[in-house]
């Protein structure tokens, strides 16, 4: 009997597992976890667990990997990377793709040796197409935890894009959480080989900063702060695109964009896109709508009448800092020239 258990076929244990996922009432991902220990029955229920866990619809496997407490405590993590650990040892010749892995400095300061060994094993172990790493402002005197960590590193494959994000909830700015440990990171960040930047509410160290020198595209979220992104401007001189993502109209001054368009001569595509609260929601309005938003929050637009607000008085004050519209974004790239 046992053998035959062992030896379903592969339709009926997806559709064991499928139920497995489905069938806790309080957290569903208790459900994911039940799939992680069927997957030690022997090889065949792994690889199958393995594919179901991971495929690009459901995704349960990296939620696994990152879903996290308010407390900022990964409970399903230590499971899911030992059952990585146990795929890779069986042999399968298919990579281990992961479309999203958080590393979180806060775990590995807190909990230490399991979690940064969790954490080095994910990204020795797997091809991550998005790591976004989370820094924390209080980390000033942890500098040799995150420094040992650091050493005992291996990134074989560098994630295809890097996303930076600031832990500071008092208070909504451009964080400096990283300044704290600069060059302790700086080194890791250059084994990234990072060309695809996301830069959430914080502002990295200038050690850091040459480490993402040959940073092709970036984008910036909320970030209001234009001697700040010169100057980031200035660090990456290999940039082609890049997106600022607002949300704060109020910052949208003629000093800002004009400030913004002097800088971004050699980049190629420089748009600010206007978003929602949420990470990109794009704005669900009419250019109209969104350009009644612009002119309430910029004062220094001069109208061509006393009539309401045009499509015109709006484009001529974007043309006078270099700017052109498309809808709901502001394009600061050069216009090209007619053949």
């Amino acid at each position: 009997m046992s053998c035959s258990f062992r030896r379903l076929p592969l339709e009926l244990l997806y559709e064991i597992f499928y139920h497995l996922s489905v069938s806790s009432d309080l957290d569903p991902l208790d459900g994911c976890a039940a799939i992680l220990n069927a997957g030690y029955v022997n090889r065949s229920w792994m690889y199958v667990a393995f594919r179901y866990l991971n495929s690009k619809d459901a995704q349960y496997l990296v939620k696994l990997l990152n879903w996290k407490t308010p407390l900022r405590q990964y409970r399903h993590r230590a499971r899911a990377v030992k059952f990585l650990r146990a795929v890779h040892r069986s042999g399968f010749s298919e990579k281990i793709n992961i479309t999203s892995f958080t590393l979180d400095f806060h775990s590995i300061v807190s909990a230490k040796d399991s979690a940064a060994d969790d954490i080095q094993t994910v990204l020795k172990l797997c091809h991550i197409k998005r790591l976004e790493i989370i820094f924390d402002a209080d980390f000033g005197k942890s500098k040799d935890c995150i420094n040992q960590f650091l050493r005992d590193i291996e990134v074989p494959c560098p994630p295809d894009v890097v996303h930076f994000s600031a832990y500071c909830p008092q208070r909504r700015c451009q964080c400096c959480c990283a300044k704290g440990y600069d060059h302790q990171i700086a080194s890791f960040i250059k084994s990234l080989k990072v060309t695809s930047l996301v830069l959430q509410q914080m502002q990295p160290g200038s050690a850091t900063l040459a480490a993402l020198r040959n940073t092709r595209d970036l984008a910036l979220d909320r970030c209001a702060d234009s001697s700040f992104i010169a100057h980031i401007l200035q660090q990456m001189p290999y940039l082609k695109t890049v997106r600022l993502y607002q949300d704060d109209l109020s910052a949208l001054s003629s000093k800002f964009l004009a400030r913004l368009a002097a800088n971004t001569g050699y980049i190629k595509d420089f748009r600010i896109r206007l978003v929602n609260n949420n990470w990109n929601d794009e704005l669900g309005e009419n250019s109209l709508a969104v350009m009644a938003r612009i002119q309430q929050q910029i004062p220094d637009i001069r109208r061509s009448s006393d009539d309401d607000f045009t499509e015109l008085d709006l484009d001529r004050f974007l043309m006078e800092t270099g700017i052109r519209r498309n809808g709901y974004e502001l394009i600061l790239s050069p216009t090209p020239c007619p053949a």
